[in-house]
């Protein structure tokens, strides 16, 4: 029983950490796109019939420690990774106007309450922000704004859940993976104005009266 308990916190453990191998069968393959910001890395597995990605890690953010990348060379890059590269690189660029697609996103790895967080993000509109307060009560969470936060510090598919859209009640953009100056950025280019360093504008942070489906 000890032995048991112990191989269980183990796995928190590396699961809280990002270590994700343990989580997937691979092998396991890496694309870099490049960006304004530095290469945006889509980790994935499959083939052309059968492909899902594990994780997206934005320039600057910590990598997914003990994750064995297979050299793809001579692998066949499935159209549909391909066609999500483009949407991924284009709101980038601020120039794919919809959410990226999630068909090929692999979910296990996220809780069911992180799943209906990461999901409504997906509702705020293009150009707009809303706190995390705001999230919190249109997911029937009232008062949850910190699990929010938590929930999306934890986001393994930034952008096509767009949670640089979530800000603090103050309007001040707040922490993000790659870093404060890409959020701001990256809300700038889809529209939203700012009246101050790193505050985005009142008439940018959508009041939420109802809720999310």
């Amino acid at each position: 029983m000890r032995d048991f308990r112990s191989a269980v916190k183990r796995r928190k453990l590396r699961f809280k950490r990002g270590i994700i191998s343990d989580e997937f069968d691979g092998p396991f393959y890496c694309r870099r796109l490049p960006s304004v910001f530095g290469f945006i890395e889509i980790f994935w597995r499959g083939d052309n019939v059968n492909c899902s990605v594990i994780s997206i890690r934005l320039p600057g953010a910590p990598p997914d420690a003990g994750l064995d990348i297979t050299d793809e060379s001579g692998v066949a890059i499935p159209s549909s990774l391909e066609i999500l590269e483009k949407e991924i690189k284009g709101s980038f660029e601020g120039s794919f106007l919809h959410s990226p697609s999630i068909n090929l996103l692999d979910l296990s790895r996220c809780h069911e309450f992180q799943r209906r967080v990461l999901v409504g993000t997906r509702s705020i509109p293009r150009g707009m922000t809303v706190s995390y307060g705001e999230l919190a009560f249109a997911l029937g969470f009232p008062g949850a704004a910190r699990a929010m936060g938590t929930a999306l510090a934890r986001n393994p598919f930034p952008v096509v859940f767009p949670c640089h859209r979530v800000i603090r009640s103050s309007g001040d953009v707040g922490l993000f993976g790659g870093g404060s100056f890409m959020k701001e950025a990256l809300l700038r280019r889809e529209g939203v104005i700012f009246d101050g360093p790193m505050k985005v504008a009142a008439n940018c942070r959508l009041k939420l009266d109802s809720r999310l489906s």
